[in-house]
């Protein structure tokens, strides 16, 4: 019964509101009443009614009190007419999109349709397009050593990289093909090169890495090495 206390004061208290209330309860002709002294009698009883039915727990009498104070909701008329406004704008968006699209149709670039072919003179009629031919293809010299050296061809690795720059890539990868071919001093220069031309590179770290790695194993087994001429001693 708790969970009715405040249905039934509320339904008490509506009883000098009934003229704006009652109205939602009703429908038909009911609502079109005029406030007339009877009417106004039967409004009291029908709202004394709905008090006694709450007092009972009744859940349709609580059910009924929350239907009159809440802001009305779209009746089937409102609803039929909002279902037509929303249909007629979905058409209206569907006829603009129709349009953009045959308007893209129509203002297709010309570049999509190949040009015509012209012939040379000569006794050899050749037919060449109007459109340039494509430039050879130039990769990246860095790309082709470090893919070369990752493939295992070091010495096509070493040709490529001679036609770069100094740089700190160029002189990690040149280590790392020189140090593949067994050729650890050179090696061991070109990774100090690396870090001296741009320390803060990711590959001059890996050369550092690389240089420490090499000075270390020198360091670590000096008498298993055979002996080497002073070009060849590790800096």
């Amino acid at each position: 019964m708790m969970r009715f206390t405040g249905g039934i004061a509320t339904g008490l208290a509506v009883l000098f509101l009934a003229p704006g209330i009652l109205p939602p309860l009703r429908s038909g002709d009911a609502a079109a009443r005029t406030q007339s002294p009877t009417s106004k009698q039967l409004d009291i009883a029908e709202i004394e009614e709905i008090a006694a039915n709450l007092r009972q727990g009744s859940r349709e009498a609580a059910l009924r009190l929350i239907e009159a104070t809440e802001a009305p909701i779209l009746d089937t008329g409102g609803r039929e007419s909002r279902i037509e406004r929303l249909q007629s704008e979905i058409e209206e968006l569907q006829r603009r999109t129709d349009l953009a699209k045959e308007t893209r149709a129509k203002s297709a670039p010309a570049a999509a349709v190949p040009p015509p072919r012209k012939t040379s003179g000569g006794a050899n009629q050749v037919h060449v397009t109007a459109a340039a031919s494509p430039p050879a293809y130039s990769a990246d010299p860095l790309r082709q050593a470090v893919a070369c050296a990752r493939a295992g061809q070091h010495q096509r690795a070493l040709l490529l990289l001679e036609r770069l720059p100094a740089g700190a890539a160029s002189e990690y990868w040149r280590g790392k093909a020189l140090l593949a071919l067994g050729r650890t001093p050179e090696a061991l220069v070109s990774f100090d090169r690396s870090v001296d031309l741009d320390a803060s590179a990711p590959e001059a770290k890996l050369s550092k890495s690389e240089a420490d790695y090499l000075r270390w194993r020198a360091k670590l087994a000096p008498e298993s090495r055979p002996a080497a001429s002073s070009t060849e001693q590790l800096p």
